[in-house]
């Protein structure tokens, strides 16, 4: 969906994205290559060094900070006008969520764009039971004792909540790909 997006960016005057939860930068290297200017953070100190080194190789600059998803934002209300997280957020139970949606909000600028791609509910509500998997919340499970991510919560969404928890958004498109829930929305 990047290509589709640095279009509707491009015909809406976007030119800075924040990728919260960036991870080794995938999306931030695209958007920089583009010549959009990008801001990123990641909770994993190895993550944000393989970006680096991915932009290093590259000749291209980017923002980034070491940050925990769950803390306040270290950007001022409205500052960007797009925010991108891919399978990061899900990782809380729903209190966390919700604060960090508020977050998401509050460093967008209205008419600004989110995009974010979240499991849905339907599909890992059928591997969970199956996986050992402890519902922790309604949609939201612990992996078991012998999982990787032992420990860390993992939220499922139906669209009906998405469509609540992004209340403060217009929901431009809500779809089903590559077993994830895609959301672009508008600041209201």
């Amino acid at each position: 969906d990047m290509p589709f997006l640095e279009k509707i960016f491009r015909k809406n005057g976007v030119s800075k994205i924040l990728d919260a939860g960036c991870g080794t930068g995938r999306h931030t290297v695209y958007f920089a290559e583009k010549g959009f200017e990008i801001y990123g953070f990641d909770f994993s100190s190895y993550a944000m060094k393989r970006v680096k080194e991915k932009l290093k190789e590259k000749r291209l600059r980017a923002n980034l900070k070491i940050w925990d998803i769950r803390q306040k934002f270290p950007y001022e209300n409205n500052f960007f006008d797009a925010l991108l997280s891919i399978r990061v957020f899900h990782h809380n139970n729903l209190k966390t969520i919700k604060k960090i949606i508020k977050e998401f909000s509050r460093v967008i600028r209205k008419g600004g764009f989110i995009y974010i791609q979240v499991p849905p509910r339907q599909i890992v509500s059928k591997y969970a039971m199956f996986d050992g998997r402890t519902e922790i919340e309604e949609g939201t499970y612990l992996p078991s004792r012998n999982h990787p991510e032992e420990g860390v919560p993992h939220h499922s969404f139906t669209k009906i909540e998405l469509k609540k928890l992004f209340s403060g958004f217009k929901i431009k498109k809500i779809s089903l790909k590559d077993r994830q829930y895609n959301l672009l929305g508008v600041k209201k």
